[in-house]
């Protein structure tokens, strides 16, 4: 399509041979009759008997006669209703097979229709009467193959791809045909396209950019188990891979000036498509070093989009070019640590959905990830603009410290509310223990009961009164904790390194106010025992599955602020990391 909204043959004056002006059937318009409303409701209906009496009356209401004031025509609502037993005998009443081209008031054929409701068996029973349906072309130049990609209906355009002519379209088409496949990621249409004619793999499009530079730009993470270390679906490897045994059909030059412009490695670079980079690499390991307009290698961009898997490229021995491009500098003077400082959202999403201190975390931690592996002297290294790589990630976090240090305070302050909270209760609890004092001693009187006819009953009620001691004792020293560090961290400078030693202290104060939860409520929980134990079916009903929800309340709370706490994931985590790393190895260097 160009800019004018025309397709390119409207545009050059060109007609496919299916819509020349001799074989377009005449157009009846639109009659305000009266059977053109029956046949309107009796198709809607989906009324078979009622459309034969009227197709005997007045052959023309099944395709040449608009039926309603807006063009729509009989064949083409029921074909979009897929009323398959009506389209056939629709069809079958007429007698010159390119009626069925005609278009409705919306510049749309049956086929058309067919082909975006996904009517597999509907669309056999139109092409049985004319085969060139498939080609022909609606009021914006768009076939009903491109419509069928575009609406993501695979078994339609697989089947009707498969019988389409390579000559039923521009080749142009094909191409188009080709790239809308790739992005809708309808791999096997992709597939059978390439099946056609395997030279529309070295085609560009109107944007200047082949299939394989589609499939570069996919977010191969989304579909990934694992985003740290993704892998290509096997559809999407077969069709990357058949992709590119027709690119290396060219001449070396020309596959060269192919991938560098536009750079199909710096795209797979900023998604992770370590195992694109990978194929087109062990044949052009040149590319590894290849620099783009900005002077960045595909390690720059990977550092810039936080993309680990390719940083791993790095440590495999047999890639000597990637000196390099690692001590290689930017237009701008930056190196790859200075890059880090200016780290974007991983595969070029615009919002990360999770708390301003998770993601200071996460982008500090790369930093440092990617000063490990770069020379020393990088540390020190000044950028054209006077900066350093510590300076330029201090100045590009700006609006996320801001953010944070606000998120780091708020959370604070409301933590350090509650625990105050529950410091008064316990600390009240400790001076008014359940059942009173004994007038006479001023000792608890659960704690000093005198000997009753039952001998157990004195020794339970000494030892849930001491329960309910250590509970209280437990509750005022945890929420003690919390307030004084809650204290410390709304009493903090909010410096740049210290201000991710206050996320680690705001996770601990958290956890000790937690903890002074749990033993403030078990202090409730040990005193209404204290009073009712012997009341079995009262506790058996009320205590215990209350103590049970707020154990899996607070652990629920514990595992969401420490994600890897128990050892169990920790150690499922280790092992699944090792796992991917060895795979990303024999895998994508074999």
């Amino acid at each position: 399509m160009n800019k004018g909204g025309k397709s390119d043959i409207e545009s050059n004056g060109e007609i496919p041979f299916a819509q020349s002006e001799s074989l377009i059937p005449i157009d009846l318009g639109f009659q305000d009759s009266k059977d053109c409303q029956s046949m309107y409701k009796a198709v809607a209906d989906g009324n078979l008997a009622a459309v034969k009496e009227l197709l005997k009356r007045d052959p023309s209401l099944a395709c040449r006669q608009q039926i309603t004031g807006t063009g729509d025509r009989a064949l083409h609502v029921a074909v979009y209703k897929k009323k398959t037993k009506l389209v056939r005998d629709l069809v079958n009443s007429v007698n010159d097979p390119s009626e069925l081209e005609l278009q409705d008031g919306h510049g749309y054929s049956a086929c058309c229709y067919a082909a975006t409701t996904d009517a597999v068996e509907v669309t056999d029973i139109l092409i049985e009467k004319n085969a060139r349906l498939c080609s022909i072309r609606n009021r914006n130049g768009t076939t009903p193959l491109e419509l069928a990609v575009l609406y993501g209906n695979k078994k339609w355009a697989l089947k009707n791809i498969r019988r389409a002519q390579f000559d039923d379209l521009l080749e142009q088409d094909w191409v188009k045909l080709l790239h809308d496949a790739v992005h809708n990621k309808m791999y096997g249409v992709a597939l059978e396209i390439l099946e056609k004619d395997g030279s529309l793999a070295v085609k560009k499009g109107e944007d200047q950019e082949t299939a394989l530079h589609v499939v570069a730009q996919l977010d191969i993470s989304l579909g990934s188990s694992d985003r740290d270390f993704p892998k290509m679906e096997p559809g999407l490897h077969k069709l990357a891979k058949k992709l590119w045994e027709e690119i290396q059909k060219l001449a070396r030059g020309d596959v060269l000036e192919l991938i560098k412009n536009p750079s199909i490695l710096h795209d797979a670079a900023k998604f992770g498509n370590v195992e694109l980079i990978a194929m087109i690499t062990s044949t052009y390991p040149e590319l590894l070093g290849h620099m783009n307009n900005e002077g960045h290698s595909i390690f720059h961009i990977a550092v810039m989009h936080q993309q680990e898997n390719i940083l791993f490229l790095i440590k495999q021995p047999e890639n000597c070019l990637r000196y390099n491009a690692i001590l290689s500098e930017d237009i701008n003077g930056n190196n790859l640590l200075h890059l880090a400082g200016k780290v974007q959202p991983r595969g070029g999403m615009t919002k990360i959905v999770c708390d301003p201190d998770v993601r200071m975390k996460k982008r500090h931690s790369w930093f440092k990830e990617v000063e490990k592996i770069v020379p020393p002297f990088f540390v020190e290294k000044k950028n054209k603009e006077g900066y350093k790589p510590i300076e330029l990630f201090w100045k590009g976090q700006k609006n996320l410290f801001e953010e944070s240090a606000k998120h780091l305070k708020s959370t604070a302050e409301s933590g350090m509310l509650i625990s105050m909270i529950i410091l008064t209760v316990v600390f009240a609890a400790a001076f008014t223990p359940p059942g009173g004092y004994h007038q006479e001693t001023g000792k608890p009187l659960l704690a000093t009961l005198a000997p009753s006819p039952s001998p157990n009953d004195d020794g339970e009620n000494k030892i849930w009164f001491s329960t309910y001691v250590i509970f209280d004792v437990l509750a005022l020293l945890f929420s003690t904790c919390s307030i004084l560090i809650f204290a410390s961290i709304l009493s903090s400078n909010y410096e740049e390194e210290q201000l991710l030693s206050s996320h680690k202290r705001l996770k601990f104060a958290l956890t000790t106010l937690l903890f002074s939860l749990l033993f403030a409520i078990s202090t409730f929980l040990s005193a209404f025992f204290l009073v009712a134990w012997k009341n079995e079916k009262l506790v058996r009903s009320f205590m215990v599955p209350t103590y049970v929800l707020l154990l899996g309340g607070i652990s629920l709370q514990f595992f969401k602020l420490f994600p890897r706490a128990n050892f169990i994931k920790k150690l499922y985590s280790s092992l699944k990391d090792e796992w991917s790393k060895q795979s990303v190895r024999f895998n994508y260097f074999e």
